[in-house]
Parts: C-alpha cells; sequence; structure tokens
C-alpha cells in the first residue's frame, strides 16, 4: 500500500516532518557566525558487503536534526564502499569540511576511530566530534580512547549537536553546553545532563536518504530465517527498521539507555505518517520496529496493529512477557505480524530477579503457550553470567531450554557493556582492571558471577551438547574386538533401521547422514550404553591410583555423567596438553571441577592403572609411551573394554 506522500507534494530528498516545534528548542545559525561545513559520517557496520546491518535510527535522526537547522550538512555512509579512506578524503576535500561528526557503540569503536583519525591526517584543523552509545555509556574513557575526538555529544544528540554547531560558530565555548565532554585545561569537563525531546512527534524524521537507508535495504538480513521462517519463500525482502520509541520502562542490569532514562513511545499519528513516507520511498515488505522494547504496552500494540492491517505489510515485534494477551497476538497475527521476540534472558527465577527483569519463568511459558494457540512464532533469547549464576541455575536454563526449543532463538553469554550495572559491578570488583583498554578490546568476555572462571570459560560446552537434537533412536551398540563400536537404531526422520560400523570414538557429537534418506542424524554411542554396568566396570578397575588419560572437551561431560566414580579424588583426569574451549578459545585447568593434569602425575601418584576414552590409535600410543615412561602402570584399558 501507497502512503499518502507523492512525488508532486514533497522533494523525497528533502527532510520531512520538520516542526516549528523543535525549530524553537534548537540554536539556529547565528547570521554573523561564522559559515561552517559539515560532514556526517556514518562508520562502517555491516560484516560484508553483501548483507544488511542494523541501521543507526539514532544517528540518522541527529544528521536530520543539524540539516532541518538550515546548516550546509553532507552525508558519506562509508558501508558497502571498496575504499572508505580515499572516499573519506574526498568528501572533506570537494566539500571543504570544516567539522565532522560520527557515531555508534562502542562495538564500532575501531570503525569511529579510524574515521576522526583519518580526517585529522586529511585536515589538520578539522574539528571532530564523536557522539552515540560509545561516549553516552562511559564519556571520558570513550574520549580518552579514541584520542582524536576533540568533542563528545553525550546521550540524544539532535538539541545538543545545534547547540554545539552554534558555539563553533560563534566561537563561543562548548564546554558550558549541556550533553557535551571536552578537553579544557588538562582535564575532561562534561554536563552529563543532556536535553532531550518528551514529545518524539516534533522531531524530524531520519535522514534515510542521505545515508542511503535504500542501499542496504537491497541486501538480505543475515540469519533472516530466524525472525521470518518463511523467508524462502520470497524472492527478495525489504526488511526495514523503524523507531517507535526511546529508551525502556525497565532497568535491566546488563542493560544500557543511551537515549536515557525516560521511556517514550511515538503518537500513532507520528508513528504512521512516518511509515508512510518510508513506504513512499522504498518498497517494503517487513516492517522492524526496532529499538530497546518497541512495545511495552498492550493497548499500544492492539492499537498498532489496527492502524497498520490496511498496509498489507508484514511486521516483526518485541515485547515483555507480561505484556503479553491472546487479544494483542490475535491483533498482532490478522494486521501481519508474523514474528515476536520477547525477553527470556533466563529460566531461572532467582536469575530473573537478579537481572531486575520484574518476570518469571511462568510468565514466559504463558506467553508462549499463547502465541502457540494463536498460532504466530515467539522466540527469545537465553543467556548466562548473571551476578547469581551458578551451574544449578545454568542447568535449570538449559534444562529449560531443551524441552522448549522452538521458542529459543539463541544460548548466549552475556556481554558486558559500559553504562550497565554489570559493568560497574565489574570495575569496581577489578574485575574489568582497565576501562579503557576494555574498549580498545571489543568487551571481551569477563567473569561477574558466582561461576569459578573455569565453569564459566566451559559453558558454551555444555550448551553444544544439550543442544544436540535428532538423536538416533531406539538405539543400541556392540563393542567390537579392534576398539570401536557398531551402533545401531531408527532414524529420527525417516523411522528406517540404520547401522553405523565401526565407529571409532565413543564419544561422537559430530553429525552423521542416515544411509537412506541422508538427513543428519546424532549417533552418539556412550547415550546408548549400560551405564550402570560401564561404571561398575570402572569402579572395580579403579579401586587404587587411577587416571583418565585423554580427557578433553568432547568426552568429559559424559565420562562424569555415565561413571560417577571417576569424581573420586584417587582418579586423575589427564591430558597431555592443554585444554582449550574451542567456541572461545580460552584454557581451563578443570573440567566439571576435575583437575586436568599432564601425564607427570603419573610418577608423582604413582598410578597404575589408566583408561583410554578416545580412539584407537591414540589408545595405542598411550600404551607405547606408559611402556616407556611409566613402566609400573600395570593396566591400560580402552573404555569399549568395559562396555
Amino acid at each position: 500500500m501507497k502512503g499518502k506522500y507523492s512525488m508532486s507534494s514533497t522533494n523525497y530528498t528533502k527532510i520531512q516532518n520538520i516542526t516549528p516545534e523543535f525549530l524553537s528548542i534548537i540554536k539556529l545559525p547565528n547570521e554573523k557566525g561564522k559559515k561552517i561545513n559539515y560532514l556526517m559520517v556514518l562508520p562502517v557496520m555491516a560484516p560484508d558487503h553483501n548483507c544488511q546491518y542494523s541501521f543507526p535510527i539514532g544517528f540518522a535522526s541527529v544528521c536530520s536534526a543539524l540539516k532541518s537547522s538550515g546548516r550546509k550538512v553532507f552525508t558519506l555512509n562509508l558501508n558497502y564502499k571498496l575504499d572508505p579512506v580515499k572516499l573519506l578524503r574526498h568528501s572533506i576535500i570537494t566539500n571543504n569540511i570544516d567539522v565532522v561528526l560520527t557515531g555508534g557503540f562502542g562495538g564500532s569503536f575501531w570503525n569511529l576511530k579510524m574515521i576522526i583519525d583519518e580526517a585529522k591526517k586529511i585536515k589538520t584543523d578539522i574539528i571532530t566530534v564523536v557522539g552515540g552509545g560509545i561516549i553516552t555509556a562511559d564519556p571520558e574513557v570513550a574520549m580518552e580512547a579514541l584520542e582524536n575526538a576533540d568533542y563528545g555529544v553525550i546521550g540524544e544528540g539532535e538539541i545538543t549537536v545545534n547547540s554545539l554547531a552554534y558555539a563553533l560558530e560563534t566561537k563561543s565555548d562548548a564546554a558550558d553546553i549541556d550533553g557535551v565532554i571536552c578537553f579544557r585545561n588538562g582535564e575532561w569537563l562534561s554536563r552529563e545532563n543532556f536535553p532531550y525531546v518528551l514529545n518524539l512527534g516534533v522531531l524530524p524524521f531520519p535522514d534515510f536518504v542521505g545515508l542511503e537507508f535504500g542501499q542496504m535495504l537491497e541486501k538480505p538480513l543475515l540469519g533472516v530465517q530466524n525472525f521470518f521462517p518463511r523467508a524462502k519463500d520470497i524472492q527478495k525482502n525489504y526488511i526495514a527498521f523503524m523507531e517507535i520509541s526511546r529508551s525502556c520502562p525497565n532497568r535491566c542490569t546488563f542493560c544500557f539507555h543511551s537515549s536515557g532514562e525516560k521511556f517514550r513511545q511515538m503518537s500513532m499519528d507520528t508513528i504512521f505518517k512516518l511509515l508512510d513516507w518510508l513506504i513512499y520511498l522504498y518498497p517494503i515488505d517487513i516492517l522492524w520496529p526496532t529499538t530497546e522494547v518497541s512495545f511495552a504496552d498492550h493497548r499500544f500494540a492492539i492499537e498498532f496493529s489496527r492502524r497498520i492491517q490496511p498496509y498489507n505489510v508484514k511486521w516483526l515485534m518485541d515485547t515483555r512477557p507480561d505484556m503479553v494477551s491472546k487479544k494483542m497476538l490475535t491483533a498482532a497475527k490478522e494486521s501481519g505480524c508474523v514474528y515476536i521476540f520477547i525477553g527470556i534472558e533466563s529460566a531461572d527465577n532467582i536469575i530473573l530477579k537478579s537481572m531486575q527483569k520484574n518476570i518469571t519463568i511462568e510468565e514466559v511459558e504463558r506467553a508462549c503457550y499463547l502465541a502457540d494457540k494463536v498460532g504466530i512464532m515467539m522466540e527469545g533469547n537465553i543467556m548466562f553470567g548473571d551476578l547469581e549464576e551458578t551451574m544449578e541455575t545454568f542447568y535449570n536454563s538449559v534444562k529449560w531450554g531443551q524441552a522448549h526449543r522452538k521458542w529459543i532463538s539463541s544460548f548466549r553469554y552475556i556481554h558486558i557493556y559500559p553504562g550497565t550495572h554489570l559493568y560497574k559491578v565489574a570495575c569496581e570488583k577489578g574485575i574489568i582492571k582497565d576501562r579503557v583498554q576494555y574498549l580498545k578490546d571489543g568487551f571481551p568476555l569477563v567473569n561477574v558471577s558466582k561461576l569459578t572462571d573455569d565453569e564459566y570459560n566451559t559453558l558454551p560446552v555444555y550448551i553444544s551438547i544439550f543442544r544436540l537434537e535428532n538423536k538416533l533412536e531406539e538405539a543400541k551398540i556392540e563393542p567390537q574386538s579392534d576398539f570401536t563400536v557398531n551402533v545401531m537404531g531408527r532414524c529420527p526422520h525417516c523411522a528406517k533401521e540404520i547401522h553405523y560400523y565401526h565407529f571409532e570414538c565413543v564419544f561422537n557429537i559430530a553429525p552423521q547422514r542416515c544411509p537412506i534418506c541422508r538427513e543428519h542424524v546424532i549417533a552418539n554411542p556412550i547415550e546408548y550404553c549400560d551405564s550402570a554396568k560401564l561404571n561398575k566396570n570402572a569402579e572395580v578397575l579403579l579401586k587404587g591410583p587411577g587416571a583418565i588419560w585423554a580427557v578433553n572437551t568432547y568426552n568429559f561431560y559424559w565420562l562424569l555423567k555415565f561413571m560417577p566414580v571417576l569424581r573420586a579424588d584417587n582418579v586423575k583426569f589427564i591430558n597431555k596438553d592443554e585444554i582449550i574451549i574451542p567456541e572461545n578459545g580460552r584454557s581451563v585447568k578443570t573440567l566439571d571441577g576435575k583437575e586436568i593434569f599432564t601425564p607427570d602425575i603419573i610418577d608423582h601418584e604413582r598410578i597404575d592403572t589408566i583408561i583410554v576414552p578416545n580412539r584407537p590409535k591414540v589408545f595405542n600410543e598411550i600404551k607405547r609411551q606408559c611402556a616407556a615412561k611409566f613402566p609400573h602402570v600395570k593396566q591400560i584399558v580402552h573404555i569399549t573394554e568395559l562396555l
């Protein structure tokens, strides 16, 4: 459906919705002031040239705000460009730029730094300004890390950027402006009580055209099938981002509100005036209102659904479980909503309380069951690493996720970002020792939970195990004399009986192909063994000092699950190499509480019995090493001999 705009009624290249109310609250150019050329530079955000990125609505809004004042503003989007530095140089020189402005979140640190560093090289007296979440979250740290930023804009920038421009034009001191940080007399001066607009309807619409929003729309969205399951049936999806609110009414410990603490929603009239404009500009297939929580009120969602239905456009919603009602879901589905994202975060109520989510897992289940009943896809993330996280709470969440796979979009760590409560805790406890370096390093994972560092680092291994699907059914195994196993069972896809012969590894979670239907099947031999028999046989062997040699991230979980005797102090875990967690590259010294030793422990503890839970080739190599270095070892047994 076309909006109300037409080519005859408006110039599509101009900024839309410039209201008298907005012009009355910003600093307009002084006729006697210096004439300045401004360049708004959007940093590279796309992972590559063939996919979308999260279009920064805030930056585009600040761009519109500056243009609305009547100042001479040029725009430059560096995404999808073969040589961004060359393009930046060309734009600065050709347009005789005096001030370069850029912005974004901390994850764009190096791309933002490249822009201001190169700008200074191109023109030494150029003024550089950086805004966005990177500055708002931790102003002094960000400015120190960026080095070449002359001014930082804190919080919402529509008013502040015009005040800063006015100060530069009239040669007044920008240090006196609310929402600005700068360096004066050897110290950082900042006024962090930035001005913001309560009524979002008075703001100019984002500068979609100037920042080449349409070019991004032509690219596919990474992982779109996760958000829109029928995406494969659509030849070309134009997925458009749109801001309909700012901030969030909640204060979760892992979140930071770069637009301030005051939650504001656009009026319906403003939302659909903006949507009319977007649809006039671009052939939109799917609308994605992207803010911290777009639908924090079920009545707001119902009214939005009513208003959007005539547009015949599919759309995505993000909301909270406690906002969900059958009436809301029905209205959303009937109006074209195809996917709802809810913040699950944890399936343990202790963690949800610690996160200050103000919801319970029971409310999450109620919302998801309602969505199933109405027939609309609903998902959320589960995150790990909260302050109160333990292995027990972790297991609770993962087991819940196992039982409700279709509601989980991902399992992941909590990343600790500047400005959040968790960041403050990590800094206060000395876990983050150097805030500037932490920003430069891209916010590496840090453990603020009750987990040990080894437990924390090993979580991805457990997640990969617990997420296993399509397991062989009604399976059994047959140990072979060559220390391999045969596996047989029923394919979970075609239900035919299938066989796998001479598996060399008893611990095998790599997907196999069904020889009949060719679908992927998980056939992990250890899961089909007689665990009681396995543990009893190990117990008989390990009366004295014993060891499990060749323990690794692929077998430790199953070993301890099916052979609890291995937890005894007289049984040592051995690996000749450092244990590295594949998913995060971190090394650990323990696995599930069991310390990992080098083979030297065999001499030190006079170990006389060794069980090898690895391939026949490794088994033979360990026998050779024992004969040469540890001749006192009496028994070396392959795990298949205990089955």
